[in-house]
């Protein structure tokens, strides 16, 4: 909790002395806001909400957009809860391996099939950014002396943050990753 609490005030100080830099109106009073953060905090935490702190997107929109009272706050949220109430249907549209957790990425070395100094490294599954982790870290334990290829084909899913940091790895060392065309992105 105290771990929280002290990220929470330095994420909403660091906000409001970001916003205060974007307009020329009146100043951030630091410590009414950390009271505000700290009974917001304690609010969510007695009603099981999940605390909130102040997110620099939303006040530098409100900049920008010329809002001048605390007002702009509270009609912020509505629109994005009115969006989101009205556009529910677009969340079908996202893809299922984009949103599941359980999607799997295996990642097989095998040595030998390119003769003796090559490795092929088969990744099958759903490469996706949440798998990426796991994916960089096998592809950095193999050793820097040999050639490698990297066979995409047994892919079912690869996303683009996926296949950009296979092509980064692949041109860091000076190779290219070989790619079937059985995937989808």
């Amino acid at each position: 909790m105290v771990a929280f609490a002290l990220i929470a005030s330095a994420q909403s100080l660091f906000s409001a002395a970001a916003v205060d830099r974007l307009h020329r109106g009146k100043r951030t009073d630091c410590d009414r806001e950390l009271m505000a953060q700290g009974w917001g905090t304690r609010s969510a935490g007695c009603s099981a909400r999940c605390p909130m702190t102040a997110v620099i997107v939303h006040s530098a929109a409100n900049v920008r957009a010329g809002a001048r009272t605390k007002t702009s706050r509270v009609l912020h949220r509505v629109w994005l809860l009115v969006f989101t109430a009205l556009l529910l249907g677009a969340l079908a549209v996202i893809p299922v391996a984009a949103l599941s957790r359980g999607c799997s990425c295996h990642v097989h070395v095998e040595t030998g099939d390119l003769g003796a100094e090559g490795i092929v490294v088969r990744v099958l599954g759903h490469a996706t950014f949440l798998r990426l982790p796991k994916l960089l870290d096998a592809l950095e334990t193999l050793p820097r002396d040999r050639d490698v290829r990297v066979e995409l084909g047994g892919l079912r899913h690869l996303n683009h943050a996926c296949a950009a940091a296979i092509e980064g790895w692949a041109a860091a060392r000076g190779q290219e990753a070989v790619a079937t065309t059985r995937y989808t992105s």
